[in-house]
């Protein structure tokens, strides 16, 4: 779209392909022959760095179940995975007689789909799935968010010399939560006047994509002569995240002294400069 700020294009094509990484995916399923069967079911999968984020469900041919099962040692119709510390896929049957079942190690705030199907008893050599079981009840649930998982941990500072220019720059640095809750959308570097008790918070919108492609070493803004603190919130799928601990500095109009203070009082002036990095 024409006129759009490129960062925020890009933001939106990186969060509609990770929609898009769902897909599902054909699962090769042999009999005990070793033949290949032509007749199967699908299997739910999804793909890239974020196949955590949704259940996988497997089901199998009507003639290839009694052999996958007896290939499996647990006896489950495909096997658990954990990655990370967290369910990949998980599997389990349970006798009729019970009704409920609490699962843990699922990852905060990520989309699961659950599978529940009703069986006689899968030894009788004449198993069949269409006859034997019942449909498929199929339901998708969120899990809940991490309260603290979208935090920034550190907010550092740095010089950085040009030596074609001659010229030196101070930049803001931080590191990308490393667990956050789904996806970074974006990241708000708050910078905020002290000493002036109504003073407005400008907020300097930085994308997920922009941190990215700067190595994380963002610019400060040129401010107004006057005392600041600068913290920083991620946002993520899930909402805002906490600020991070603020760190202090002097500007001169034209040149930044960190960690020294100064009663300098001033009219505050506010700036709006933070901007959503998707738009409806």
């Amino acid at each position: 779209m024409q006129g759009e700020n490129s960062d925020i294009v890009e933001q939106r094509i990186d969060f509609e392909n990770e929609i898009g990484n769902i897909v599902y995916v054909k699962r090769i399923i042999t009999g005990t022959g070793g033949e290949r069967k032509d007749r199967r079911r699908r299997t739910i999968e999804s793909a890239g760095n974020y196949s955590t984020d949704i259940f996988l469900v497997s089901s199998f041919d009507q003639g290839s179940r009694r052999s996958v099962v007896r290939k499996n040692s647990e006896n489950n119709f495909f096997n658990s995975e954990l990655k990370d510390g967290y369910y990949v896929t998980f599997s389990n049957e349970m006798n009729a007689s019970v009704h409920t079942f609490t699962l843990d190690k699922l990852r905060h705030f990520s989309m699961y789909l659950i599978t529940v199907q009703a069986c006689r008893d899968s030894s009788d050599t004449n198993f069949n799935v269409d006859e034997y079981c019942s449909n498929v009840v199929v339901k998708s649930r969120r899990t809940e968010k991490r309260v603290d998982a979208d935090n920034i941990e550190a907010l550092t500072y740095q010089k950085v010399s040009n030596s074609k220019s001659n010229m030196s720059s101070m930049k803001l640095k931080w590191e990308e939560p490393k667990n956050p809750n789904g996806l970074i959308l974006k990241y708000a570097v708050i910078y905020k006047q002290v000493g002036l008790e109504y003073a407005f918070p400008i907020e300097q919108c930085v994308t997920r994509h922009m941190h990215a492609n700067l190595s994380g070493e963002i610019p400060l803004l040129l401010l107004p002569k006057g005392n600041y603190s600068i913290s920083v919130r991620a946002t993520s799928l899930a909402g805002n995240g906490k600020r991070s601990s603020p760190i202090y500095f002097v500007s001169n109009g034209s040149y930044f002294n960190f960690n020294k203070i100064q009663p300098i009082q001033i009219v505050a002036m506010s700036v709006l400069l933070c901007i959503s990095s998707l738009r409806k």
